[in-house]
């Protein structure tokens, strides 16, 4: 979980930084946001703990959709395709 918990932080750091949010704003929001990469990178599977509920995770992925998107020129809105959230144990 740790390195995954790393590279989604790094991965939810540059998707904020290329909306252009500057980098003082961007440390807070990965500390909110990185569980929605986390759960991407990992599709469902759970090796080790894995501490955030299904309800949780839809949640924060509604709000970090809805934060790219609102940042994203129009025509960038590719965000809002984002697969639905894939919870669950394996």
């Amino acid at each position: 979980m740790k390195k995954t918990e790393e590279t989604a932080r790094e991965l939810c750091r540059l998707d904020l930084l290329r909306i252009g949010l500057p980098e003082e704003e961007v440390r807070p929001l990965v500390g909110r946001f990185w569980p929605v990469l986390a759960n991407e990178i990992r599709q469902g599977i759970v090796v080790g703990e894995w501490p955030f509920s299904e309800p949780e995770i839809q949640n924060l992925s509604k709000e970090y959709r809805a934060l790219l998107n609102r940042w994203l020129p129009a025509k960038e809105q590719q965000v809002s395709d984002f697969p639905e959230p894939i919870t669950g144990r394996a």
